[in-house]
């Protein structure tokens, strides 16, 4: 098969093209978590979405290009999803809700294996890609700092939220600045000040939201990434990690104290002397409510849940009674795996778990396999983002923003890219003939019923 060939078609790219700069420019969007729902925001990503179905199929239909699966185990964990969305979907309380937010992730998964392909199929670097991925990172940094100083008249450091939320917005940053540390050590030159500036931009933007949850994943990275490094060091080096380590303890410290929101945890009486007490505020007695009520949920429907998105329409018939007159309508519980366990039960929380377990297995293999430094360094880029982004979701659920989910997803393309470098041939993941002209049937049924009941206009989500 000749170049030419290979080349995914024209129409491809202007589709691909046009998905992505619909996604992004919705993505910096300020307060774009809430434009989901508003005219005339809700037509630019539902446009996104359009164009990168109509991309995939184009993919599909293009024969002489080989269509390749996700590989590495990552294709039966997307499997096992969609099953536990199409069951939890089935028994919930208002199937036309749940409907609606499975179509969503379906969106995502087309997202996912087009984004796959399109990577194998352009030649592009994991280096380009990441850099790509830092860079929208930083561009949302900026905006949020003029918006906020647009706003404020001046900084706040309890709540740079543009974006929706200040939890939002940390989760957003946490998840990115390990991938822009990356890309600072692997560039040189011109390009690492413009890295190592990139790293200070969003670490500044992270700390300024003033999220808790933030400032807990990247806590955590930073101890996990110490131990392992003492682990795998002898002699002199370990003790070189070990007084960086107490330097970096110190200096994390110092940063949490400095943060308003830390420090309205802590009181001290002005008439106790030296004394100092732990409190939970407003915010931390809600959370504990909102968890109560979603393992309420948990005991009630432990299977399937209430059903995708159906929480903020049956949260009251499991509110604690202790909760009062506190929260008796909210859209999530601030704790992701809590979330899906009421929303999905246990399909949902088992498909998770099944998908953190895949990510560790290739991560885990991408590192016994990796002989390159400036891949290596990319793997832990991606690696400690998904991390620091997993313990960070234990305080707060954010997979409905599509800024977030789309810079998961990015992170996801980005290892796999790896994958294909140092594990194995991509050409052995080709689907034949007749499976893709099956999906694409597939997939043009679904386009075509919803067209039909839109009138091919945009449809506004249903909450």
């Amino acid at each position: 098969m000749s170049d030419a060939a290979a080349k995914p078609s024209r129409a491809g790219r202007w589709l691909g093209t046009v998905a992505l700069a619909a996604l992004l420019g919705f993505s910096w969007l300020p307060q774009s978590y809430y434009c989901m729902v508003s005219w005339p925001w809700l037509a630019l990503w539902q446009l996104g979405f359009a164009a990168a179905m109509l991309a995939l199929l184009v993919m599909l239909r293009q024969f002489r290009v080989p269509f390749q699966r996700l590989g590495y185990g990552l294709d039966w964990a997307v499997g096992v999803i969609a099953v536990a969305l199409a069951l939890t979907t089935g028994l919930a309380a208002f199937p036309g809700v749940a409907a609606w937010n499975v179509a969503l992730a379906l969106s995502y998964g087309v997202l996912l294996y087009g984004g796959c392909n399109w990577l194998r199929q352009s030649q592009l670097s994991v280096q380009r890609l990441g850099i790509g991925i830092v860079t929208a990172g930083a561009i949302s940094a900026l905006i949020a700092f003029a918006v906020s100083l647009a706003n404020q008249n001046g900084l706040q450091l309890d709540g740079l939220s543009p974006f929706s939320n200040p939890n939002f917005a940390a989760g957003y940053f946490v998840l990115l600045l390990p991938l822009s540390l990356a890309a600072a050590v692997t560039a040189s030159g011109r390009a690492r000040v413009l890295g190592v500036l990139g790293s200070a931009l969003l670490a500044a933007a992270l700390y300024t939201t003033g999220s808790r949850g933030g400032l807990l994943g990247l806590g955590v990275l930073l101890v996990a990434a110490v131990a392992i490094a003492i682990g795998r060091s002898r002699g002199r080096q370990r003790q070189r990690w070990l007084a960086g380590a107490a330097a970096a303890l110190v200096a994390l410290l110092g940063v949490a104290a400095s943060n308003p929101a830390i420090r309205g945890w802590i009181y001290h009486p002005q008439d106790a002397g030296p004394r100092w007490e732990l409190r939970l505020d407003r915010s931390s007695q809600n959370r504990l409510y909102m968890w109560q009520a979603g393992l309420n949920i948990a005991r009630d429907r432990p299977l399937a849940g209430v059903g995708p998105g159906n929480l903020s329409r049956t949260y009251n018939r499991y509110r604690p009674v202790a909760a009062g007159l506190e929260n008796y309508s909210v859209q999530q519980l601030h704790n992701m795996p809590l979330q899906l366990l009421a929303e999905l039960g246990g399909l949902g929380l088992g498909a998770y778990a099944g998908l953190l377990g895949t990510l560790m297995r290739l991560g885990w293999r991408l590192d016994r396999a990796l002989r390159h430094h400036r891949d290596r360094v990319w793997l832990y880029g991606a690696g400690g983002g998904l991390f620091a982004y997993t313990v960070a979701s234990l305080t707060d659920y954010q997979l409905e923003s599509i800024r977030i989910s789309g810079a998961l997803l990015a992170l996801v393309v980005l290892l796999v890219g790896l994958a294909d470098r140092h594990l194995g041939s991509p050409a052995s993941l080709a689907l034949l003939q007749r499976q893709r002209r099956w999906l694409t049937s597939a997939a043009l049924r679904p386009c075509c019923w919803s067209c039909c009941l839109s009138g091919g206009r945009p449809v506004r989500p249903c909450t």
